[in-house]
């Protein structure tokens, strides 16, 4: 039996990718993809489901790094 203080949300998968290149000699280059699927789900469950934490949309990150 669920009390005031108990929350439960459904569960839910989340898919991210990450790619490197490595093929030069003093430079890196990575790409990162989160939620690739642009699921929507709750990442921190509250007491309340409109105090609940949703997890971020689909995002890109690119890094380059060069070495001297």
């Amino acid at each position: 039996m669920l009390d005031d203080n108990d929350a439960t949300v459904d569960g839910h998968e989340r898919v991210d990718l990450t790619a490197f290149y490595n093929g030069l000699e003093k430079a890196e280059l990575s790409i990162y993809v989160r939620n690739v699927l642009d699921a929507e789900y709750i990442e921190r469950p509250l007491f309340s489901s409109r105090l609940s934490q949703y997890g971020a949309p689909r995002s890109f990150v690119v890094r380059g790094r060069v070495k001297f």
